[in-house]
């Protein structure tokens, strides 16, 4: 198909063809056409040859490197462009597929003024390449631990996006933001501070905001850093600074300015969370850390691998978790290695916690894939101080010539503070003991480690003196609250629940009042910290939505308790929400809690209230499902029979697989199946019928054949 000579020329002039770049109309032609027909490597090699005749044309140049682009080689991209740009006048497109192919061949670290070049000069002319580009400075971000780095880049691919696109990035970003493994006050918005000043002053503000509007960070924080240092008495000018630097990735800057705006608010809400958020960044990112190593090592045969470590007393095997994508490999087996063997059941009754095995590292076991080009292999992870060369020292010795130690392969996983090290620690898995005594164990081996931190730990934020010595300095009161705020996010991210109230009154520290908010104020560009200062109760309906909405996606565990059960107290909220999501949190939350009878009790709330219409068996029996997951937690349960009964007569004879789905779970409880000890049969067995809705009662007659729908889990 011939070109238009009346069309804009390619190029990029912006002027028609037939005044451009006609002299080359056919081999822009010839050249289109190739690509066309995905004849990548043939465009390639012909606009090499066009480009020794023409060096620095901008259509020659350009659509070479988005072809080496295509075929993956980044440098041959960058070395390109980069001797071109300097001789082309209209470079937007030239200057984003350069920084393009520099942030791909050299990381984000070397690229990064390319790529601030190209977020200015190309944002407006190629919104959705920029956005791309946003996009995996993003995930570069992600990976290399900078939470508000990366959630500021995602809002800005987001921001620029076509409609299309912009769906799937605002589902990233909501991702993002329920990701419990990041602190809950680093996810979600960070209000900017008001910045007043001079009129003058405020022409840079306004160029702050524009550099921040095409993530330009660093060039905003230089910006900023000049108005806080003529005013060093505003906090407002150092928290923004401090903002600014965390969106660019640059911590230290960040720690710097939130330390000074901490100093200067009046308002001790905004000093802690700037010191909230200078504690988390210099603990995580400029202190001392304590690394989760990752080794790979290669193994000749999976099943014989399986067949010896099965037989190591030192070795527990887990149930093998399912993959969470399809993308993810899948795993054959898991292993939690202990410092010794694990105890009998004799033993299990005399346990204390200095007899309980300690966890010295987990083993993935995974087999090859031909398709990925992935050998059959073993993942031990740990910490490196807490036995992973002796867990690494029993594989040697127990699996000899069926691995090649001599290709293992070191990565880091994660960091930790290694002022939470005590916390790090944890005991490997009992069988034969109830979760529920398990998690009382927990739960007061957390109490006691949080004894030792507040006693023994140093910190510099205190002037390198214990939460216990500056509890009765009053000028640390924002500092300690800060560092509890760091210490909560750690006990969610380790699924426990850090009591705020009896802490700060065993230190005989003042809380932070509630926020208080207008009937009429939005509340939906609130921090998290902010929000969880709300008093709930004292929320219009509306306002409380929002905070229900924000808080399941955050999913800090003692607010979203609070914020559920106040929300089942309001008419307008109970229409918006769905009530069998959030009747199931509260059960798990309470769980988590350790309390039964709470989790029970919402159970029966779910049931009383959501089990009517046709829809009824579907809930009865995700019910009864949820409560044998909490009473199997204590084998002990007298009410546990009662129900197993109930599984294998009623639900046992209507739900394919059932037993299979469920004897492991029992199993792993120290449960002897009902299909088992001859406890089975119809429903006639446990006398009554089933209702037209699909609930069992006692006296119900029999509801017409075909009535009601059955419902199997994940369906």
């Amino acid at each position: 198909m011939s070109l238009d000579v009346y069309a804009l020329c390619p190029c990029g002039s912006g002027k028609k063809l037939k005044f451009c770049c006609i002299d080359l109309a056919d081999e822009i032609e010839t050249v289109s056409r190739m690509l066309e027909n995905n004849q990548l490597h043939a465009a390639e090699q012909r606009l090499a040859r066009l480009l020794r005749k023409y060096p620095h044309h901008a259509w020659v140049v350009v659509t070479r490197a988005m072809v080496q682009l295509e075929l993956g080689e980044m440098a041959a991209a960058r070395d390109g462009l980069y001797e071109a740009l300097p001789h082309l006048a209209e470079a937007e497109l030239a200057t984003l597929l350069y920084a393009t192919a520099a942030f791909h061949a050299d990381g984000y670290e070397v690229a990064k003024s390319a790529v601030h070049r190209a977020f200015q000069k190309s944002a407006k002319k190629h919104p959705q390449m920029v956005s791309a580009l946003a996009g995996s400075v993003a995930a570069w971000f992600q990976a290399a631990g900078h939470p508000l780095a990366a959630r500021e880049h995602l809002v800005l691919a987001m921001r620029l996006a076509p409609e299309e696109d912009r769906q799937a990035i605002f589902l990233q970003l909501l991702r993002f933001d329920g990701n419990d493994s990041d602190p809950f006050f680093v996810r979600g918005v960070h209000p900017v501070p008001n910045i007043e000043g001079s009129e003058e002053e405020q022409k840079s503000v306004r160029m702050a905001a524009k550099y921040g509007s095409v993530g330009c960070w660093d060039a905003a924080a230089d910006l900023l850093a000049k108005l806080a240092e003529a005013a060093p008495e505003k906090a407002e000018r150092w928290h923004a600074l401090g903002l600014a630097a965390a969106y660019d990735g640059n911590e230290q800057r960040a720690v710097d300015a939130f330390r000074r705006a901490a100093s200067a608010y009046a308002d001790p809400g905004l000093a802690v969370e700037c010191q909230t958020l200078a504690t988390y960044f210099e603990l995580t990112h400029l202190s001392a850390t304590v690394d989760m190593l990752a080794r790979t090592i290669p193994i000749q045969s999976v099943s014989r691998v399986l067949s010896i470590l099965d037989q190591e007393p030192r070795l527990v095997r887990l149930p093998t978790p399912p993959a969470r994508d399809p993308d993810q490999f899948p795993v054959s087996a898991v292993y939690e290695v202990l410092d010794r063997p694990a105890p009998t059941a004799e033993q299990l009754s005399t346990l204390s916690r200095e007899t309980v095995p300690v966890l010295q590292g987990q083993i993935s076991i995974y087999d090859a894939s031909s398709e990925a080009g992935q050998p059959a292999r073993l993942i031990l992870a740990g910490f490196l101080d807490n036995g992973l060369n002796d867990a690494d020292d029993l594989l040697r010795a127990t699996l000899g010539e069926l691995a090649q130690f001599d290709q293992l392969i070191e990565d880091k996983v994660v960091a930790h503070s290694a002022a939470f090290r005590p916390f790090l620690g944890r005991w490997g898995s009992l069988s034969g003991v109830s979760n529920r005594r398990r998690r009382q164990f927990e739960i007061a081996e957390w109490d006691r480690r949080l004894d030792e931190l507040i006693e023994t730990t140093p910190f510099a934020v205190l002037g390198d003196r214990t939460i216990a010595a500056a509890a009765a300095d009053p000028q640390a009161r924002v500092a300690i609250l800060a560092l509890v705020n760091v210490l909560d996010a750690f006990y969610l991210e380790s699924h426990m629940i850090l009591d705020i109230g009896r802490l700060l009154g065993r230190l005989n520290v003042e809380p932070l009042p509630p926020l208080t908010v207008g009937p009429e104020e939005s509340v939906s560009n609130l921090s998290a910290l902010q929000m969880n200062r709300l008093p709930f109760a004292e929320l219009s309906d509306d306002q409380l939505i929002s905070v229900v909405n924000r808080t399941l996606l955050l999913h800090h565990d003692r607010v979203l308790y609070d914020v559920l059960v106040e929300g089942l107290k309001r008419e307008k909220c109970l229409e918006s929400l769905d009530l069998d999501r959030v009747y199931q949190t509260l059960m798990q939350l309470a769980r988590s809690r350790n309390d039964s009878e709470a989790a029970i009790h919402w159970i029966r709330q779910a049931r009383e209230k959501l089990a009517v219409g046709e829809n009824a068996f579907q809930i009865q029996w995700t019910c009864d499902l949820r409560e044998l997951m909490i009473r199997v937690d204590d084998p002990a349960d007298p009410e546990l029979p009662g129900l197993l009964q109930r599984f294998s007569r009623y639900y046992g004879p209507k739900i394919p697989r059932l037993r299979e789905m469920l004897e492991p779970l029992l199993a792993s409880a120290g449960l002897e199946s009902p299909w088992e000890n001859g406890q089975i049969g119809g429903l006639s067995d446990v006398g009554g019928s089933v209702t037209a809705g699909g609930v069992w009662t006692p006296e119900a007659e029999a509801a017409p054949a075909g009535a009601g729908k059955l419902w199997l889990p994940g369906s």
